[in-house]
């Protein structure tokens, strides 16, 4: 649709500093509005109907093109409007424009002299750079460098914020700093990134200390790549520990591409972090079966190196990985791994590998509903756990005691198995206040339930319980929630808020309720974690349709409704597809978009 007239200048302002690909016609500027930009650009110059025209018909509705041409024909003295000078003008311009937004760019370039090579330099710093690093690199007297910078901030080619030697400076648009990027020899390029890698490190220790991502970039234009290699795993690392998991896998993959250009060839040992840290974070993105890849290649690395310690843990990897694949064809690989783990541990003496292959021990026997024998090996695990304080692993293993406890049982015990399980409440809107708080067993299956990678799930079964025992639960909660902030656990930390804001709506404290969903979902959101969304959506739905906010509710019982729906496309089988679909709380979120929607 055509911008109104009114529109104009508020859509030209917007777009002034974009530019848009050619062939998104449909958000290129309409002629009106490419003649209104002209005049903006003009100021208080005028071009006659016939000049005009050639940069209509050229610049193709683009702004930045528009801009740049109205820009170069000021340049050329079109500022004169007769007749003669006008007809002079537009065979002039036929013959001059170039064809194509970047040969204009470098054309005003190199009508700079010397305020190009600054513009090259700086380029290979990147879109945004500071005085101080320019000068750092910069061959030319500290005169000259400020003067070209000036003439570059007078043309409009940069932005400039403060004043020398603090100052800072953007390039206009990403496009002027790709065109005279783009100018410089391969080699220059090269030489550039070398230095500026060097003088980061030299003489601006602290960025180097608080960027790595930055050096990782020079050191891998520059072919520098040990520097590289050093400084792409410092970025994954420093990325997995932000949760910025789609950068981490980026950076790990790079770190291992740059090993390989390596003479001589780096140590296996020294790759191992790397094997192990992008399995981590493929766990994280449920990508089980290339974190599963990549533990096998730590496994490969760790024995290569002779390395008996990694070589346990990427067992205990591998089991825990097999595991959360929700599959019982996986179970024999996921006891197959724990129990070499088991005997390597007992060998080496290495108790947290001793620990963790007892739990996944532990947890195929809770499969299998040999309920003793997995409460010897979880007790067994746990009390390592407590004992050499590994906080990483209490967790898991509280919940495996729980669920069994209640399983066999046991309630009272069973408590902190419930309040660190997934949200997964298989009642709607009528459900009560007083009701009892429960785990349900759901035996390794479909991620259904809002089971999440353990396969627990809350239940709300229709029987009186006391304040009192709600706010046992909330302690348990807290405790559990102490641990995952301990740990850096951010799936449990928000788990903890969502069970800590469903205890509250249940015991009628309505505001605290919000509260802590409303930060649950925020963060499970984030983390991308589809298990965790759907069933903490709802609950958050649920909350506002219990205030009277329909409307939120609605969208939120969306978010869970598409959430699920993405879920499906993931699983292959006909009857887990099934199992899911067929959930009461699937079946619940689907009636209430149904309802609120009506």
């Amino acid at each position: 649709m055509r911008p109104k007239p009114f529109q104009g200048l508020l859509y030209l302002l917007e777009h002034r500093d974009r530019v848009v690909p050619k062939q998104d016609l449909a958000e290129q500027l309409w002629p009106e509005l490419v003649q209104e930009m002209i005049g903006l650009v003009l100021g208080e110059h005028e071009l006659p109907a016939a000049v005009r025209q050639p940069i209509v018909a050229t610049t193709d509705g683009v702004p930045l093109f528009v801009e740049e041409v109205t820009k170069m024909v000021l340049e050329m003295g079109s500022q004169h409007t007769g007749a003669v000078e006008a007809a002079r003008l537009e065979r002039a311009l036929t013959q001059t424009i170039p064809a194509t937004l970047h040969d204009l760019l470098m054309a005003r370039l190199d009508r700079l002299g010397t305020a190009k090579g600054v513009a090259q330099l700086a380029s290979t710093i990147g879109r945004e750079f500071s005085y101080a690093l320019l000068q750092a690199l910069a061959p030319w007297d500290e005169s000259t460098l400020q003067r070209d910078l000036r003439r570059l901030v007078e043309a409009e080619l940069l932005y400039q914020r403060g004043m020398p030697p603090q100052a800072t400076y953007l390039f206009k648009h990403a496009l002027i700093r790709d065109a005279a990027y783009e100018s410089l020899l391969k080699r220059t390029r090269k030489h550039y990134h070398q230095k500026i890698a060097g003088a980061l490190e030299e003489r601006f220790p602290e960025t180097a200390e608080a960027q790595p991502e930055l050096l990782a970039y020079h050191c891998t234009l520059s072919e520098a790549w040990e520097r590289a290699f050093e400084y792409l795993v410092r970025s994954g690392d420093k990325a997995r520990q932000v949760y910025a998991n789609q950068e981490a896998i980026t950076f790990y993959t790079q770190a291992i591409e740059a090993s390989g250009r390596i003479t001589p060839a780096l140590d296996a040992a020294q790759l191992l972090p790397l094997y192990e840290g992008r399995g981590l974070v493929w766990m994280l993105l449920t990508k089980y079966d290339a974190a599963i890849a990549d533990f096998q290649m730590m496994r490969q690395t760790a024995r290569a190196s002779g390395n008996p310690q990694k070589d346990g843990e990427s067992l205990c990897h591998l089991a825990f990985a097999h595991w959360v694949t929700f599959a019982a064809e996986q179970l024999p690989f996921v006891e197959q791994y724990a129990e070499e783990a088991l005997l390597l541990a007992q060998r080496t003496g290495d108790q947290k590998i001793l620990a963790r292959s007892l739990t996944s021990l532990g947890s195929i026997d809770v499969w299998r509903g040999n309920l003793q024998e997995a409460e010897q090996k979880l007790d067994a695990s746990l009390r390592i756990s407590r004992h050499q304080r590994y906080q990483h692993s209490l967790a898991h293993h509280l919940m495996l005691l729980g669920a069994q406890a209640y399983w066999q049982g046991y309630f009272p015990r069973s408590t902190w198995g419930s309040t660190i399980s997934p949200l997964a409440s298989t009642n709607g809107p009528g459900r009560t206040s007083n009701q009892h708080l429960s785990v349900s067993s759901a035996r390794r299956r479909a991620p259904t339930d809002g089971a999440g990678k353990y396969g627990f799930s809350l239940a709300w079964p229709n029987l009186p319980i006391s304040r009192e025992a709600y706010e046992q639960a909330l302690r348990y909660v807290e405790e559990g929630l102490r641990e995952a902030q301990a740990t850096s656990s951010q799936k449990y930390v928000a788990l903890g808020w969502a069970l800590r804001g469903k205890i509250a709506a249940q015991m009628g404290d309505a505001e605290p309720a919000g509260t802590e969903l409303q930060r649950a979902f925020a963060l499970i959101d984030q983390l991308q974690s589809p298990s965790l969304i759907y069933p903490i959506a709802y609950e958050l739905g649920y909350w506002y349709e219990s205030i009277g906010k329909e409307r939120e509710a609605t969208t939120l019982y969306g978010k869970a409704q598409a959430t699920i729906e993405q879920m499906v496309t993931t699983v292959e089988e006909e009857a887990l597809r099934s199992t899911l679909l067929q959930s009461a709380l699937v079946q619940t979120i689907n009636e209430r978009v149904a309802c609120l929607g009506g």
